[in-house]
């Protein structure tokens, strides 16, 4: 009886699996959403419909919530799932949401991965474990990143982002991982073309890439990668989105001028500036930024004026003081 249980089970898990491979497309561009917080810390959800109603005026394939620009360190694992519920209700319909999952061991990052289906995820952004990343080998986050592939409800989007974990997860590990059918891709956020490259041509057909940078995104999408997911997106979501668009449409010509004036503004924002300067640029253009959770603070006076010239110069003209 036991073994018809457990046949039973594994034929659920397998139909499941298939079911996520065939449904999942990351093609476009997906911005990671920042956490609202209110001057308390927080989250204020109000302040989220705001900005979902700007958000949803453009072509914006689906969100990332609790991203790393979404401070996903600092959040509980009851606001995480509050935050996709939530999410869920403000997004178009049709649109894709993926939630990070990613944490220090596999048994949690399995727990939050199921948590945060529940609450509406249709797929699971893991970013790998680097508290322990000196003693932890490409073999280990191999068993770690199957045993997640396994036995998670929803697809897994692997994540790397060595400018926060310190690790660059390696082409050879990408491309082993990528044959599990609940892996459904990756957003590398290296920010290296070259790496990208290399990833496209070692993963197996159908293995989605997603650039992880608005700044090499034209040039990702040449690659061959399938979107991206740009934290500039949240700022200026209808020229990133038109970005997109344009290659599609095959007008090189007119996605290159616009990337070369994002280039600017999105390094300002995400690699000198980090979140707080994502959360100022949004109030620049109308949005909601709001506080970070100490310990992140807010942008001084002069890199607030840093940024808004930053803007003004590649002709993104600020709506706000």
């Amino acid at each position: 009886m036991n073994s018809l249980l457990k046949l039973n089970k594994v034929i659920r898990s397998s139909k499941m699996v298939l079911r996520s491979m065939s449904s999942i497309k990351l093609a476009g561009v997906l911005p990671p959403i920042p956490t609202p917080f209110n001057a308390k810390e927080d989250i204020d959800f109000d302040k989220l419909q705001i900005n979902f109603e700007v958000w949803n005026k453009h072509s914006l394939a689906g969100y990332v919530v609790i991203g790393t620009n979404g401070e996903s360190a600092s959040l509980t694992l009851d606001e995480k799932a509050a935050l996709v519920t939530k999410c869920r209700q403000l997004m178009k319909p049709g649109s894709l949401l993926v939630a990070g999952a990613g944490c220090e061991t596999t048994r949690a990052t399995l727990a939050t991965c199921e948590r945060l289906v529940e609450a509406g995820a249709d797929a699971l952004l893991v970013l790998n474990p680097s508290f322990f990343r000196n003693h932890i080998s490409e073999e280990a986050l191999y068993d770690h990143y199957m045993t997640v592939a396994k036995q998670s409800p929803r697809p897994i989007i692997l994540y790397n982002m060595p400018a926060s974990t310190g690790y660059d997860l390696p082409v050879s590990l990408m491309a082993r991982l990528a044959d599990h059918p609940n892996i459904a891709g990756v957003k590398d956020s290296s920010g290296d073309v070259v790496k990208l490259a290399t990833v496209v041509d070692a993963v197996r057909p159908g293995f989605q890439v997603l650039s992880g940078t608005g700044s090499v995104l034209h040039p990702g999408l040449q690659l061959g990668c399938v979107g991206g997911v740009c934290a500039i997106a949240n700022v200026l979501p209808g020229p990133t989105a038109q970005l997109y668009h344009l290659h599609c449409s095959g007008d090189h010509e007119a996605a290159a001028q616009l990337q070369r004036r994002i280039i600017g503004p999105n390094g300002l924002v995400t690699r000198r500036l980090g979140v707080p300067g994502l959360k100022a640029a949004m109030e620049l253009f109308g949005m909601y930024g709001g506080p970070c959770r100490l310990p992140l603070v807010p942008l001084s006076k002069e890199k607030r004026a840093e940024l808004r010239a930053e803007f003004e110069r590649n002709g993104f003209q600020p709506v706000s003081a």
